[in-house]
């Protein structure tokens, strides 16, 4: 059984720490370590989350006691952060100027696996399928890239007529959906189509498993919306949650295929209904960028 969760959000003065004690849904906040650094990425292996990572400008820092002490141990430069729920001790890291790194012990060495050509100065995404950490997807400015291998070869899925803010995958690899300039795209049959949708998207996609997988995003209108049809018609939640100018990050727990976080503002939410109804977290954070989340178990 569950003994705690712990969520780690990056925001623009350090990370924020809440504690999930007995993992009865009620987050604590416990503190708040590296002050004054913006936080761009943080990820926690889902096997031990007192493993974590965080990048704060062009440095990649890891806390082995979870987040009260961190490290800069490695050459690696700060950048995106992605794993895969099938490998979680496998990380890859893509840095502001394309070079990507591999990890296979929870970053505690890498190995530079890549470098794609026109990172810098570039719109960068990076998610990995959730089913095999071999799969990987990275936006570039407005193209669509893949790897079946690590990142060791990359295949081009194409481009969009728009820098793409967000990127994310359907189980098995069975469609890929991309936010680029308020529209939604979904890769299918070697193309990429655009949904007619009855929203416009302001920010970050996430995809919540199940029979019936539903997407989350953030709408234009500052709230998250969830769709279980595709992206064609969206459910708005969350507008009394005060996202500040709206949700900046949306992340599905790795542990609850119900369970979703967004962070926007000051503000870290909860959501254990599929996206449906959102509750705030007590404690304002500054300006929420990124945020991890697993349990002890």
């Amino acid at each position: 059984m569950a003994k705690a969760g712990l969520l780690f959000v990056g925001t623009d003065d350090g990370i924020v720490l809440y504690s999930e004690p007995g993992a009865a849904g009620r987050w604590l906040r416990i503190g708040q370590e590296l002050r004054g650094q913006p936080i761009s990425a943080v990820w926690t292996w889902t096997d031990d989350p007192t493993v974590v990572l965080a990048t704060t400008g062009s440095l990649l820092l890891r806390s082995i006691d979870g987040g009260v002490s961190w490290q800069a141990g490695s050459s690696v430069a700060g950048g995106l952060l992605a794993s895969s729920k099938a490998e979680p001790a496998t990380v890859t890291c893509l840095a502001d100027d394309g070079t990507l790194f591999r990890s296979s012990d929870a970053g505690e060495s890498w190995r530079q696996v890549y470098s794609l050509d026109g990172a810098s100065d570039a719109t960068r995404v990076l998610i990995a399928a959730p089913d095999d950490p071999a799969t990987l997807y990275a936006a570039i400015d407005t193209r669509v890239l893949a790897s079946t291998d690590g990142g060791v070869s990359w295949a081009v899925l194409g481009s969009l007529p728009d820098p793409i803010i967000s990127l994310t995958v359907l189980p098995n690899r069975l469609g890929l959906y991309a936010h680029a300039h308020s529209r939604l795209y979904q890769y299918a049959g070697a193309t990429w189509q655009l949904i007619n949708s009855t929203q416009q998207l302001a920010g970050p996609l996430t995809l919540l498993a199940g029979r019936e997988p539903t997407l989350l995003a953030a709408l234009d209108s500052g709230e998250v919306g969830r769709s279980n049809d595709g992206g064609q018609t969206w459910e708005p939640a969350g507008a009394e949650i005060g996202w500040g100018t709206g949700p900046q990050v949306l992340i599905a727990a790795p542990y609850h295929m119900d369970i979703a976080f967004a962070g926007g503002g000051p503000a870290v939410a909860l959501s254990a209904d599929r996206g449906r109804t959102w509750q705030r977290l007590k404690g304002d954070s500054n300006s929420v960028r990124a945020i991890a989340v697993a349990r002890l178990v």
